[in-house]
């Protein structure tokens, strides 16, 4: 009871804490040359949007309102930190935002797109159940209030220059007025690649654990030998060690073999950190190569960590074991750690939550 526990408290109480999922917002309108002139209106809009809807009642990520010099008025690496888990997701206002609606709207652009003014990022493949959960949805929010309720506060500040207006050249730039571009810097796929973040993962624990039973008979033989003396302890140690790693070489060699032979990307090229791509591979043609390293890695921390249970509790403890490595890797593993309770920060060392990352 007390191990199964562990895998139904990480999921407690995650509405309480949402919070901890970080949002940044950052106006850089009329914040950046040559800009600078331009009385700020669409940046000061949105952020005064995002306070009343953390005021409001509801479930909400933490959004925290960051100057561009924080990113050395660079938007780009805005969008960097999303892509290094700095931040869940980032609101960003453009430097040009109150500029190009007011030019519009005043000298007849028909050109003027409004989702030009503010951008959405965010990271789907860093945990795509949280991202589709919480972080798309409060920013879906986001954006409907602020483009239901900029209308109204745009006209009223240009009712004393109605006549002066080129509404019918760019009726955009009056009415929505704004709105967001969505930038999913590395979108979730393909569909093949979710079984080698999730349940694919309790296969290498499975795998690793029960290959101490299939050595063991292997093991025994050195300590009761037939015409030579028996092993010393510290060499037997140092073969069961030097064994297992060597094996799980070959077996997460397997494991890696199932998901290229399913057609999982392997060979694409690398992309750039702060434009979307799909599918993209860091390690080009040798994302395979590392791929299984991983997963070598991985096993290696799954196996030996079983291993020393074994060979210090031995049968039927080895059982009981296997079910509390299972569970509390999958129950740090599977979800975010951000919305479990701080109890779970231990996960932070669990081999599962390291697979799943890389």
């Amino acid at each position: 009871m007390a191990i199964f526990c562990l895998f139904w408290g990480a999921l407690f109480r995650q509405n309480d804490n949402i919070k901890h999922l970080k949002i940044i917002v950052v106006d850089f309108d009329a914040q950046v040359a040559p800009y600078t002139g331009t009385t700020p209106f669409v940046g000061p809009f949105v952020v005064q949007a995002v306070k009343d809807m953390l005021n409001s009642d509801g479930v909400v990520p933490d959004y925290i309102v960051r100057s561009p010099q924080d990113f050395d008025n660079d938007p780009l690496e805005v969008r960097e930190g999303v892509f290094d888990f700095d931040v869940w997701a980032a609101v960003v206002i453009n430097a040009n935002a109150t500029t190009l609606l007011d030019h519009a709207i005043r000298q007849g652009n028909a050109s003027y797109d409004p989702s030009g003014a503010c951008q959405v990022i965010y990271n789907s493949a860093r945990d795509q159940t949280t991202t589709s959960s919480y972080i798309v949805p409060s920013l879906t929010a986001l954006q409907k209030r602020v483009v239901a309720t900029f209308g109204r506060a745009w006209v009223s500040r240009l009712q004393n220059d109605l006549q002066d207006l080129r509404i019918d050249t760019t009726p955009q730039a009056l009415s929505p007025g704004i709105d967001f571009t969505t930038y999913d810097l590395r979108p979730f796929g393909p569909p093949i690649a979710t079984p080698a973040v999730s349940v694919a993962l309790i296969y290498l624990i499975i795998i690793s654990f029960f290959s101490f039973s299939f050595f063991l008979p292997i093991h025994m033989k050195y300590l009761s030998p037939k015409g030579h003396p028996p092993l010393l302890f510290r060499h037997l140690i140092a073969w069961r060690y030097i064994a297992t790693v060597f094996s799980y070489f070959f077996l997460s060699l397997a494991y890696s073999l199932v998901s290229l032979a399913f057609l999982m990307p392997m060979s694409r090229q690398p992309a750039s950190h702060v434009w979307p791509a799909r599918n993209a591979n860091v390690y080009g043609s040798a994302t395979f190569v590392v791929y299984w390293m991983g997963n070598w890695t991985a096993m290696t921390a799954f196996g030996l960590a079983s291993e020393n249970v074994a060979m210090l509790l031995g049968s039927p403890w080895t059982a009981l074991w296997l079910i509390f490595w299972v569970i509390s890797n999958v129950a740090t593993g599977f979800y975010t750690l951000d919305l479990a309770p701080g109890f779970y920060r231990w996960g932070y060392a669990w081999p599962m939550h390291h697979s799943k990352l890389l």
